[in-house]
């Protein structure tokens, strides 16, 4: 009985420290590069262009010369919710936000064969 108590303490400690904390966004903003959210970001391994610094940084080393990539993601959130009340019946209210633009830009120099 008390190697079985033991037992369970062990598996409950165990539990509670292997938890991973979750942090709820609401939605993912990935401004990488419209390459990489296009395939799913998918190009770790494949360094096509310096955009590959957002998911790889060893991914630069295949990259020959001078190379630059920018771009912007264009954000404007906006929300529709309908709440009911016994008194006004429905109520529609809606949020619109400003336009947000995230901006990512990539640059990497080959030195030389080595750097």
């Amino acid at each position: 009985m008390k190697q079985m108590k033991l037992l369970a303490g062990t598996l409950g400690v165990a539990a509670v420290l292997a938890a991973q904390s979750a942090f709820g966004a609401g939605f993912g903003i990935y401004e990488g590069s419209a390459r990489g959210n296009a395939m799913g970001t998918e190009v770790t391994a494949d360094p096509a262009s310096p955009s590959v610094l957002y998911n790889n940084a060893a991914g630069m080393t295949a990259l020959e010369g001078t190379q630059v990539e920018a771009g912007v993601t264009l954000i404007r959130p906006s929300q529709t919710v309908t709440t009911m009340s016994p008194q006004t019946g429905a109520v529609e209210n809606d949020a619109d936000s400003k336009w947000w633009a995230p901006p990512n830009a990539y640059v990497t120099h080959q030195f030389n064969d080595k750097v």
